[in-house]
């Protein structure tokens, strides 16, 4: 009997997970994803920080990407890509909202996060950072 309820719910659950499966793509388009109704564009960019050997980089973005690339000379060259609704109160908050660079042994590199105001305002980040003088 009891083998009987074992394979009956394993059934269930299999059925379960393979509708789920073929219907990904549904589900998730009910959600607000980062690309979708963010008409508001905007760049931001900072100018180049020198780089020296042993300082380490920390870079905190909620909301969005983060790319990392190496950049051609010992400096550290950062861009934000700032995307929003075209009004409403997240198009203000886009627009004032800027990354934050701290400079110190550890250079930081900060969007602010307001909470709830901004949960549909997105900021994608590309870090160019040279490599100090050190090698490879």
């Amino acid at each position: 009997m009891a083998l009987i309820i074992l394979v009956i719910v394993v059934g269930g659950l299999l059925h379960a997970a393979t509708f789920a499966g073929k219907n990904l793509d549904r589900i998730i388009d009910g959600f607000a994803w980062h690309d979708r109704e963010l008409t508001y564009s905007r760049t931001w960019a900072t100018d180049a920080v020198g780089v020296k050997r042993g300082q380490e980089l920390f870079i905190e973005n909620p909301r969005g990407r983060v790319e990392l690339l190496p950049a051609d000379d010992a400096k550290l060259h950062v861009e934000a890509l700032i995307n929003s609704p075209a009004s409403g109160p997240e198009r203000e908050l886009a627009k004032g909202n800027n990354p934050e660079i701290s400079l110190g042994d550890t250079i930081t590199i900060r969007v602010p996060d307001r909470g709830i105001e901004s949960r549909r305002t997105f900021t994608d980040l590309k870090v160019l950072a040279g490599g100090g003088g050190c090698p490879g």
